[in-house]
């Protein structure tokens, strides 16, 4: 069998047709100039090759959080995010009403609906639809940049800018990369919902859903879509098994 390179590792014909099979089917492109991309993507390869083992959904996205891409951008989608403070800080609750006014102001601006969301101290799930799809990125630009702006430095005891965010004119605020997701079917819809809201489980912040103040649970068990004590074992099961933060 005829081998070729791809990436600069030598795969078979077969394996090569696969590889570009998944890259069509998710839409992520390796950038030649991305060194830490490509690097990576190459020992990975070469990891999954040793084992013969396929592609996973997840997987492909792991590859697309650490390499340059092409975002995927589907028309009246939902679109699943999770947002990351700056070396994890928890800085969030303690400033709910700036985040909360940085928020209302992405929305006045760019018009979109929050089906649901949760804030934890030093993240935010959510899932929103955005009237224009190629907005969602400038939305969640817009919270963190008006967050940052807004938010009290002083209180921030480790707050430095590096070389890099001096650079680039960011905050040491958030973690510059975030996870997006187009959820693609309703139940991916229904998964990611069930994920948002037993986050606040998820990290031992409280022991019954009810409890948290700072999600869109409440609304979800007025409108008849959780029982108020929801989340059973088997709930709790399927939802610890995913992990999108």
């Amino acid at each position: 069998m005829n081998n070729k390179f791809y990436c600069g590792v030598d795969v078979s014909k077969k394996k090569l047709d696969v590889m570009l099979l998944v890259q069509e089917k998710y839409h992520y492109k390796v950038v030649e100039n991305s060194n830490d991309g490509v690097i990576f993507l190459q020992e990975w390869i070469k990891s999954k090759l040793e084992k013969d083992a396929f592609f996973t959904h997840q997987k492909i996205f792991d590859i697309i959080y650490i390499m340059n891409y092409h975002r995927l951008f589907i028309p009246n989608s939902y679109i699943f995010i999770t947002i990351v403070t700056s070396k994890r800080r928890n800085i969030l609750i303690d400033n709910i009403n700036i985040l909360k006014s940085a928020i209302k102001k992405s929305i006045d601006i760019y018009n979109y609906e929050i089906f649901a969301i949760c804030v934890l101290p030093n993240h935010i799930h959510m899932i929103i639809k955005p009237y224009e799809i190629k907005d969602y990125p400038n939305i969640v630009k817009l919270i963190k940049t008006n967050f940052s702006k807004h938010i009290d430095k002083s209180t921030i005891k480790d707050y430095k800018l590096s070389a890099s965010n001096i650079s680039k004119k960011e905050f040491d605020i958030w973690q510059r990369r975030y996870y997006e997701h187009t959820i693609i079917s309703e139940e991916d819809l229904y998964k990611h919902t069930d994920y948002i809201h037993y986050n606040p489980i998820k990290h031992q912040r409280v022991k019954a859903l009810k409890d948290w103040k700072y999600s869109s649970f409440h609304k979800f068990v007025q409108n008849g879509f959780y029982e108020k004590d929801w989340c059973n074992f088997e709930d709790k099961h399927k939802i610890n098994q995913l992990n999108m933060e």
